[in-house]
Parts: C-alpha cells; sequence; structure tokens
C-alpha cells in the first residue's frame, strides 16, 4: 500500500498541475492501531565509565535525534542513569528515563535494562550467592563442555535470572563485537559461547543491533539470530561513547505509553523493530508487518516527531544553563510531541 502511494503521488505530481493535496495512508491492524511507536537508545556510555561525554550531554543529545526514551548503560555503573533521571525529572518533558549498566561478571557482555537496582552492586555484595547460582546454572549445561565455555554460559545465565528478579530486561549485548589488538581483530566472544547462548535462549531480548560494533558485526548477528533464537525479541542500540556515534543504532517499541512497564511488555511480546541508521538510509529488524509500518513512519512521522524533540531538547538546555525554574514552554513542546502521533490517527 506505501509503495502505491508513492507511485501515485509521484504520478499525480508529474501529470496533473489540479492536485490540491496529496494525502498519505496505512492500514493497521487492531492490535497495532492501538500502540505508539517510541523510539528509544537504551545502550549508551557516558564519562561515568568508558564514554567521552558527560551524562547530561548524551541525555540531551537524545532529544537531538529524537529519541522517546533513553538508558544510559555505563560499564558496572548503575548510578549514573538514576542521577540522569533525577536530574531531568524537574522538567516535564515527553522523554522517559530508564535505569541500566552494563554488566561484566560474565565474560559475556550482559545488559541490566531496566532492573530496579544495580546488578554489579549487587553481585559485588552476595559473591557466596552469585556462585552458588553459577554452579547450579552449570549443573544444567551439557557434561560434555569445556570448563570456560561452561562458565562463561552459567554466569550469563546466573546475571539473567538476577535482572529478570530486579523486574529489568536481561539483553544479550552485541555477540559479535570485534575487539582490536594491535593492527588486527578477533571477535571478543568464542563463537561456541554465542551459539550455545543463543540455543539456550536463557535472555529475554537480543541486541542484533549495536550500531558500535560496525556492519561486519550486524550482519553476523542477523546470520546467527535467524538460525538459532528467530522467536527472540530484537532492540537496536548505538553502544555509542561520543555523542557523535548516537542516534545510529536504536529501537521502535510500540506501546500504549512510554512508561517502562509498557516499554517492557512491548519488547517482550516481539513488538519492537531494531533500526540500523547508516548514511541516512535504514535498515529495520523485526516482525515483517512492523518493519513495513516503520518504513512508512521513517517518511511519515519521524521527521515531524523528530524535530519536535529535538526543540524540546533545546528548551531544556536552555533551562539548565540559565537555571530557569519557568518550564512554561518546555510543557507546550513535550505537549506537542506527546499529541503528534494521536492527531495523525485522526
Amino acid at each position: 500500500l506505501h509503495k502505491a502511494i508513492r507511485r501515485q503521488r509521484q504520478m499525480c505530481i508529474r501529470d496533473s498541475a489540479d492536485v490540491v493535496a496529496v494525502i498519505p495512508l496505512y492500514a493497521l491492524s487492531e492490535d497495532i492501531y492501538g500502540l505508539r511507536p517510541f523510539k528509544g537508545d537504551s545502550h549508551i556510555h557516558s564519562t561515568n565509565s568508558d564514554g567521552r561525554d558527560s551524562p547530561e550531554n548524551v541525555a540531551l543529545r537524545c532529544y537531538e535525534i529524537g529519541c522517546d526514551y533513553q538508558a544510559i548503560s555505563d560499564h558496572k555503573v548503575y548510578a549514573t542513569s538514576e542521577d540522569v533521571k533525577q536530574k531531568f525529572s524537574v522538567f516535564p518533558t515527553s522523554m522517559s528515563f530508564f535505569n541500566a549498566e552494563e554488566c561484566h561478571h560474565s565474560y559475556a557482555h550482559i545488559q541490566n535494562f531496566g532492573g530496579s537496582r544495580s546488578i554489579t552492586e549487587y553481585i559485588d555484595g552476595h559473591k557466596s550467592e552469585f556462585e552458588s547460582a553459577v554452579s547450579k546454572a552449570a549443573a544444567k549445561l551439557p557434561s560434555d563442555l569445556p570448563k570456560k565455555l561452561r562458565q562463561t554460559v552459567a554466569e550469563a545465565e546466573a546475571e539473567f535470572d538476577i535482572i529478570r528478579e530486579f523486574g529489568g530486561i536481561a539483553v544479550f549485548n552485541h555477540p559479535f563485537w570485534e575487539a582490536s589488538v594491535k593492527k588486527g581483530k578477533f571477535t571478543y566472544l568464542n563463537k561456541s559461547v554465542i551459539d550455545l547462548i543463543s540455543k539456550r535462549k536463557k535472555f529475554d531480548a537480543y541486541e542484533i543491533v549495536n550500531s558500535g560494533c560496525g556492519d561486519i558485526a550486524l550482519s553476523l548477528a542477523i546470520c546467527s539470530y535467524s538460525k538459532l533464537c528467530p522467536e527472540m525479541p530484537v532492540i537496536g542500540c548505538s553502544d555509542a561513547h561520543s555523542i557523535k556515534e548516537q542516534g545510529a543504532g536504536f529501537t521502535i517499541a510500540f506501546a500504549k505509553s512510554p512508561n517502562f512497564s509498557d516499554i517492557k511488555k512491548s519488547i517482550l511480546s516481539g513488538k519492537s523493530v531494531a533500526v540500523y541508521s547508516h548514511s541516512s538510509n535504514n535498515i529495520a529488524i523485526g516482525d515483517e508487518r512492523l518493519v513495513r509500518f516503520c518504513y512508512f513512519l521513517f517518511d511519515e512521522y519521524f521527521p515531524v516527531h523528530d524535530k519536535l524533540v529535538k526543540n524540546e531538547g533545546a528548551l531544556i538546555r536552555k533551562a539548565l544553563k540559565d537555571g530557569s525554574t519557568d518550564f512554561k514552554e518546555i510543557e507546550k513542546a513535550s505537549q506537542k510531541v506527546e499529541s503528534l502521533y494521536e492527531s495523525m490517527l485522526g
């Protein structure tokens, strides 16, 4: 339908000078019609770990690229996301701020997205309990596995369980990230680790798009995902270590609201699309009907949406700089963002 509309639009412009307006349409099934597309990045780094920009500037950059939600996910640091959430809570903003951290008790990188407390701090304070959980997870693995493989996967699965216990989404991060060693490169995780974690499906979401890892990592992730765990929910992230890198990877979650409970429900129910934004082109990955709808939204919704969010962020940046407590203009800007999608539905 979208392609037909585009062809008709081109024909009208070319063949007639009497066209008054061209109205793009998209037919939605009932279960999607009642939801709204929320754009977000849940894997970003700041100077509180190995990022190059302050948490405040990272958060403000999310406005500039049109996000509806964000979660700074510093290495082993949960407090950044909580501090940013508190700092921006004074503003009547459309942006949702979620807690997150990138965990490293397993050799595999695991994300605590939205958990109510720090998994890193919890494990550090409960080492004997964590070791016991790892041992129980290891006992459920095939007995003929090499020791290091068994340990890595067991630690990852123990982390997954703790993240869920604290209400978060357990994300299997960038499986095919390549780390540089002098002039060469190597895939950070052994393929046996990637395959076993993927096959066992003990995580909640697969970070299929991580723009910081490059094209080959994306390609390999798609190959592995489609073969080993095609039914798992997907998310997309930038894994940005600089504000210049933000916007290259994100998730579009179809949810009732930008509250974490609804975003979580969207992702876990498979109503999210991972997007790799490269050279002004978007590559969307997920359920086919949602992907098709996303390409309609890239043309007809997000250009307007992103400008409104960017304007809201500019007003917040100014208020932070001036120390202003008059948030009337911010509130108006926020309301425009929140009402835009409803106005499109008519």
